[in-house]
């Protein structure tokens, strides 16, 4: 399902609203340090009333906050934000001193350049190699990579998981396990991925991690990873002892509005 999020308007979006009148802005006095204890750390209650006033801050503004914290500056408070071009002219009106990082539009649509053309089907594992490739896989793919994993000779010690319910958008997804023999007290070790729509690493970040691991076992060879080599021998022990099941793209309607309408999305 993806995930729920405010719609945008369609213009330029941009980050990091600097605070210099948490009065005006955060509306309640309580939230804003004297002149006497401005560079003194905030009580907890002080950082309770902050974050209120923050999320009256969002309502008044609609402005998609883009940190879990507030920092306190020397002449207020600083916060990220994404807002719109009209919503920099009203804050700026209600005394926040504005500093543009980016226009994250413009990054958005970088960034969606970034995914990887589809491909015709067959997809083998060479097609779908994460660590050959400088691009992200699209949602089609990730699905297409853990087939391929399931695949003979592989399916000695994988098995494809169907998950029983679609998602919103109709998608149907799956999980990996990894595992050879079996065992009622074997345990289980549970990767999970792809949960926010906008945060497309962690799907090929799994995937990447089960063609490795599939590799690995089916080759009796050991996995490198920077100046770390896992042997042979243990890999066998983790695949003959446990269970690991994979589960990389847990909000693929999310991740496909992401690539490829609008790169903002939550």
């Amino acid at each position: 399902m993806r995930n729920i999020a405010p719609a945008h308007p369609c213009c330029r979006q941009h980050v990091l609203i600097k605070i210099i009148d948490s009065l005006a802005v955060l509306g309640t006095k309580d939230c804003h340090a004297s002149k006497e204890n401005r560079h003194v750390p905030l009580s907890r209650s002080h950082h309770w009333k902050q974050f209120r006033g923050l999320g009256r801050s969002r309502k008044k503004y609609k402005i998609a906050v883009a940190r879990h914290t507030i920092e306190k500056v020397s002449d207020g408070y600083c916060v990220d934000a994404h807002v719109t071009d009209e919503q920099i002219t009203t804050l700026a009106a209600a005394g926040c001193k504005l500093q543009q990082l980016e226009d994250a539009d413009a990054q958005g649509k970088v960034r969606q350049s970034k995914v990887r053309a589809p491909k015709a089907a067959p997809l083998t594992t060479t097609a779908l190699s994460v660590a050959a490739a400088t691009a992200y896989l699209d949602v089609e793919q990730v699905e297409a990579a853990l087939a391929a994993e399931s695949a003979a000779p592989n399916d000695s010690f994988t098995q494809l998981i169907k998950l029983p319910h679609p998602t919103w958008e109709k998608r149907t997804c799956h999980a990996l396990k990894i595992a050879k023999g079996s065992g009622a007290k074997r345990p289980g070790i549970y990767f999970l991925g792809g949960v926010h729509a906008r945060e497309w690493g962690s799907p090929d970040i799994l995937i990447h991690f089960v063609q490795l691991l599939s590799n690995a076992c089916r080759t009796n060879t050991p996995i490198t990873i920077g100046t770390r080599t896992f042997d042979a021998k243990d890999i066998r022990s983790v695949i003959e002892t446990k269970d690991v099941f994979v589960f990389p793209q847990a909000n693929p309607d999310g991740r496909n509005y992401s690539m490829t309408d609008f790169p903002q999305y939550f």
